[in-house]
């Protein structure tokens, strides 16, 4: 219809689902930025130290990672989509954008290019 695409990533699908919401980009398990509930977890790796980011959010995206990665696993555990092996998800995803992870395809979808700072009020959307 009109000359906007969507972006998608691929992945590794290492957790099922199909998830879409607002981004939440952090780079470091430690700093001052938190994911919120119902926003997509987009990160360079995960270790424990992760764990806490996991809970609020919707699906986590990550550019690191295979089946046994410690994000995988408690990704199946808790039952959260999740997508790994994204090269590139923490430069090309910007926190705000409107995404859509398939914990089935392995593929991450930009969907809006517009950011929106804050909250995640309009975010998860389960696609069922």
């Amino acid at each position: 219809t009109g000359p906007e695409t969507s972006t998608v990533l691929r992945g590794l699908a290492v957790s099922p689902g199909v998830v879409t919401g607002r981004a939440r980009v952090i780079l470091r398990a430690d700093g001052e930025e938190h994911v919120l509930p119902g926003e997509i977890l987009v990160g360079p790796f995960s270790d424990p130290g992760w764990t806490p980011q996991f809970l609020p959010a919707s699906a986590i995206v990550m550019e690191l990672g295979g089946q046994l990665s410690h994000g995988s696993v408690v990704a199946r555990a808790y039952g959260i989509p999740a997508v790994v092996n994204v090269g590139s998800a923490t430069r090309i995803i910007k926190t705000g954008q409107l995404v859509q992870v398939n914990g089935y395809q392995g593929t991450v979808t930009i969907l809006a290019a517009s950011q929106r700072n804050g909250d995640a009020s309009n975010g998860s959307v389960p696609d069922n």
